[in-house]
């Protein structure tokens, strides 16, 4: 009983033992009632429900339950009070377990959502981890609870069995809900076509597929496109193209994953053809191809002859769809070149130099077409060294070479790079009153391009001969300003210089190639000059070039060494999406930016990338 009708009772009896007045027991029976009349309004909490005291001066306060809070990922949750009891509306709640480190005790009314769902959400998280025996502990769990699973929750666990790779567990599950009253949807024959498709058990993804469309359900986008995977992935391939035409006929529009697997699906026919044709049209249907269509693709056409690729993208050229640039790169970038055609038998065969070299023992005089013939061979055949003796014993001997024998010769020092015996080559040369040509400048440029001022000599006086640079010539010339040697011995770079011969080219009309940007794109790269690195890049794209993996290293690091080492970030997923497969470099390019920025967990992500490109 409340304690203040205690007092109005006690008050009462008091009175009427003492004799009080008629009045004041007319008050104190007025008191009683008016007691009696608030109490139900206010409500007595018993002391069990009664609040906790949190000590002296400080106001008590009715304790509350923190809402739940659901994240994706395994264990990477909020931490809460493990097995501490919510008290809600007044009362205790029972203590309810946590499932993976989730609180699923009942929430505020608010809040308060049901808890099927919420075990859904549970099975949904082991499955993206790939933690199959973690989802079917949700369902036992369940069952413990005397929880009926629903729809979503077998389907999620079909889902989780598909990611696990478990097509017999996901069919097991399937069974089961049907023999509990529980009836598929589209998506849970959608998780359980994927699942077979996953192992190759076309058969009973075909057969799911008609069982789905006898219950009346519609099949969609990603139903045909699990069973296009499932073909593709089987014995018979071919029947994949028969999937995508009924889909059509359904009127289901394809997505980027349907052409994928598509692509995937000719590499198994080993139809190249197709795969190229079903990429060009997903490029003009308007959309954007991903990595994985792109990787469908380069394996399709990988170790392929290059002109059958090139006859194939011509072939599609005249019926007016041809596929896009980067498509076109990607196709040709795996290709080989095609086998040469048998040549005649080498007249200077290694063999047969020898035996010239003994008739020379001999003293046998041959003349200096002779001479040029095995020098020549001597270049074909990487045999520097025997070309450095039968050129001195051709000068000894009197021969007079052309210019044909002395630019071999200055190709042989190319290969060895000696710049040396080039120069004094080419004061043979002079002695000999022959006059050089372009290809002699361009090649000395080249054997002179590990130091800058020698040939920047060699193509100051290739102008002064009246001899217009060829393209080679200038791109020589500038590849050779990154190896300016400093008076400490150190190496540097001439971008000024490299860049005045770069306009000097275009003002001659010179047409440049991707070896001249490349070369550009180095000198920027020493010199740390990203903007005019970026300028000089998306030139070489404005005219019609396709940067390699080596333009877009260059660029990378380029940014990499700058203020806004962040700019290089944006440029792997620009390269990707054009079909340019990063290697070693360019992940360690980009460890070096995450470890500015101090982003561990990218920069963890790129090392390991790194190390696998290197194996």
């Amino acid at each position: 009983m409340d304690c203040r009708l205690c007092l109005v009772v006690a008050a009462a009896i008091s009175l009427a033992l003492i004799g009080g007045s008629q009045v004041e027991l007319l008050v104190a029976a007025l008191a009683f009632l008016r007691t009696v009349w608030c109490l139900p309004r206010t409500g007595s909490p018993t002391p069990s429900a009664s609040p906790r005291k949190r000590g002296d001066g400080q106001p008590q306060q009715e304790p509350r339950v923190a809402p739940v809070h659901h994240q994706c990922g395994g264990d990477r949750h909020l931490p809460l009070a493990e097995g501490a009891a919510a008290v809600v509306e007044g009362y205790d709640r029972p203590k309810l377990p946590r499932v993976r480190g989730r609180d699923l005790r009942p929430m505020p009314a608010s809040t308060k959502r049901p808890v099927s769902q919420m075990y859904v959400e549970l099975i949904m998280a082991h499955a993206h981890a790939k933690q199959l025996p973690q989802a079917l502990e949700v369902l036992t769990e369940m069952r413990q609870r005397s929880i009926q699973p629903n729809v979503a929750c077998f389907t999620a666990l079909i889902s989780a069995c598909d990611k696990g790779k478990h097509p017999e567990k996901a069919l097991e599950l399937f069974d089961t809900m049907q023999k509990e009253g529980v009836k598929p949807s589209v998506v849970t024959y959608n998780a359980l076509i994927s699942a077979c498709s996953s192992e190759k058990m076309q058969g009973k993804a075909l057969e799911k597929f008609a069982e789905m469309q006898e219950r009346g359900l519609t099949p969609n986008v990603v139903t045909y496109t699990s069973l296009i995977r499932a073909c593709g992935q089987s014995n018979h391939p071919e029947r994949a193209w028969e999937v995508f035409d009924a889909m059509k006929e359904a009127g289901q529009t394809p997505n980027v994953i349907t052409f994928s697997s598509l692509i995937q699906a000719a590499g198994c026919c080993q139809d190249p053809e197709k795969g190229l044709r079903i990429f060009a049209e997903m490029e003009w249907a308007g959309i954007a191809p991903s990595l994985f269509a792109y990787n469908n693709l380069k394996s399709c056409w990988k170790n392929q002859p290059r002109s059958r690729a090139v006859k194939a993208i011509r072939i599609m050229q005249d019926e007016g769809k041809p596929p896009s640039m980067s498509a076109c790169s990607a196709v040709k970038m795996v290709c080989v070149l095609d086998p040469a055609p048998p040549q005649p038998a080498t007249l200077w065969t290694p063999e047969r130099l020898r035996v010239l070299k003994e008739m020379l023992q001999r003293g046998h005089k041959p003349d200096g077409v002779s001479y040029a013939a095995v020098i020549g061979e001597c270049e074909k055949s990487s045999m520097p060294d025997d070309w450095l003796r039968l050129f001195q014993e051709m000068l000894d001997e009197g021969a007079s070479p052309d210019i044909t024998v002395f630019n071999c010769a200055f190709r042989c020092c190319e290969q060895v790079g000696d710049a040396e015996k080039a120069s004094e080559v080419f004061e043979k040369m002079n002695e000999h009153q022959v006059a050089p040509d372009v290809d002699t400048y361009a090649t000395l440029i080249s054997v002179g391009g590990k130091g800058c001022s020698i040939a920047m000599d060699y193509f100051k006086e290739m102008q002064a001969r009246g001899l217009a640079p060829p393209r080679h010539a200038y791109n020589n010339a500038i590849a050779a300003c990154s190896h300016l040697k400093r008076k400490n011995g150190k190496n540097g770079v001439c971008i000024g210089l490299a860049l005045d011969l770069f306009r000097i080219m275009k003002e001659a009309k010179v047409v440049p190639d991707a070896f001249t940007y490349n070369a550009l794109l180095i000198a920027c790269e020493m010199r740390v000059w990203p903007q005019r690195a970026e300028q000089l890049f998306r030139e070489m794209e404005a005219n019609g070039l396709e940067p390699d993996v080596h333009a877009y290293n260059r660029l990378m690091s380029c940014w990499s060494f700058s203020k806004k080492a962040e700019m290089a970030m944006p440029l792997l997923e620009e390269m990707q999406s054009r079909g340019v497969a990063p290697n070693a470099t360019t992940y360690s390019t980009l460890v070096r930016v995450c470890e500015k920025a101090g982003d561990e967990a990218k920069m963890r992500e790129f090392k390991e990338m790194e190390a696998k490109c290197a194996r």
